[in-house]
């Protein structure tokens, strides 16, 4: 059994910012660990997030994160923060998340017609300014093999174990 939940990165407060928030998503993947569920989250809209604290920063404003000088970097901090705030909002997740293995960029489109204009682009987008198609299909494969049992990744033709996921128990006395 496994859970894939989704987290919008472009909502107007992070996960870190909004501490109500942290502590019931911290709380229900506490509780779907200690009933043996794989418990996967994507996080989605991280180059739109990205665009939308590039323009603040060319309008002359003062952003509340640093977009960074490239799509994979900021998605590499954002990940890294998401998952420090996660693992301090509730008892329990000090190893839960873990950044590709059980916490993972996900690109989304809003449309299909959005996700065909997507895969025609292809590798013809800078790869500084948005994701490119290579790393959205090995994201969304990753992610789907993070949700089997005993999730393997293929490398240079032969399998590799995933790192595991963590199972928790709960704390009593």
């Amino acid at each position: 059994r496994a859970v894939v939940l989704v987290v919008d990165a472009a909502a107007p407060a992070s996960l870190w910012e909004d501490e109500e928030a942290r502590s019931r998503f911290g709380g229900l993947i506490a509780a779907l660990l200690r009933q043996r569920y794989i418990v996967v989250v994507a996080v989605t809209r991280l180059a739109l997030h990205r665009g939308r604290l590039v323009e603040v920063t060319r309008q002359g404003g003062v952003p509340r994160e640093r977009p960074r000088a490239s799509y994979e970097d900021f998605a590499s901090r954002y990940l890294s923060r998401f998952c420090e705030s996660l693992r301090s909002a509730a008892d329990g997740l000090a190893h839960f998340p873990m950044i590709n293995a059980t916490v993972f960029d996900a690109p989304a489109w809003p449309t299909r017609r959005a996700w065909l204009v997507a895969s025609e682009l292809g590798q013809a987008v800078a790869p500084a300014e948005v994701p490119t198609l290579v790393h959205i299909r090995s994201q969304l494969g990753r992610l789907l093999l993070a949700t089997q049992a005993e999730p393997q990744l293929c490398c240079q033709g032969r399998l590799v174990a995933v790192p595991p996921v963590y199972q928790v128990e709960p704390v009593t006395g």
